[in-house]
């Protein structure tokens, strides 16, 4: 629990990225279980199970900070891993269906620290469009800088039904890696305001270099929030 900040992190259009909405004065939380967690076209839980939970604390309709946390398995080891992510963002709406949010991300990760970093980002919200460019200073723990450009796009499929897709890609300095791709395509539908269920499909260019862990996926998670 993925200094301060992220789809709350990578791309995503999950519950826990609900960027359209207003902060208050209040603590918000969700939790998301998947059958196995996927970040930027990489698979992050070994083909597992994940389950990601955070808590934010919402100061007026800008800043909010808070944690994040998962039990991601360690890519390099059969032990479990824990990932704590505190992060920080201030939102900037420009009307109803447009806003930005800058963010910043401190991950942790136990039981090896090898891949502990920041993050920051700007992520832009148009209507059901999305952009999003990240500095990562930590990419795959090279300990080198990386710039992660994505977007994407839902469509509305009935009154609780949402499909779409995003592109990304990664652009960054290690010797040991070449710049790759990543796509996904998904389905959303809501059971209420507060749950919905996501099914979706991802691929990476270049999945040989990560150990195939950008193999084609199909992952699906279901996402509570109060």
């Amino acid at each position: 629990m993925c200094c301060l900040i992220t789809f709350i992190s990578h791309f995503t259009f999950a519950a826990s990225d609900k960027s359209t909405a207003t902060p208050t004065y209040k603590i918000s939380a969700d939790a998301k279980l998947s059958t196995q967690y996927i970040e930027r076209g990489l698979a992050i839980s070994d083909g597992n199970p994940a389950l990601n939970a955070s808590f934010i604390f919402n100061l007026g309709p800008q800043f909010r900070f808070g944690f994040w946390g998962s039990n991601i398995s360690n890519i390099s080891s059969n032990d479990d891993n824990f990932w704590l992510k505190l992060l920080a963002d201030v939102h900037v709406d420009f009307n109803q269906n447009s806003n930005l949010a800058i963010y910043l991300n401190d991950d942790h990760f136990y039981k090896s620290s090898v891949r502990n970093g920041q993050r920051a980002g700007l992520k832009y919200n148009y209507f059901l469009y999305l952009a999003e460019v990240e500095w990562m200073n930590n990419f795959e723990g090279t300990h080198t800088d990386s710039v992660y450009f994505n977007g994407g796009k839902l469509f509305d499929f009935r009154q609780s039904m949402k499909y779409g897709g995003k592109l990304g890609y990664t652009v960054q300095h290690s010797v040991n890696y070449a710049n790759y791709f990543d796509f996904k395509l998904l389905g959303i539908y809501d059971i209420n305001k507060n749950a919905n269920v996501e099914v979706g499909f991802t691929l990476s260019t270049q999945s040989s270099q990560f150990n195939n862990r950008g193999d084609p996926a199909i992952y699906a998670s279901i996402s509570l929030s109060n």
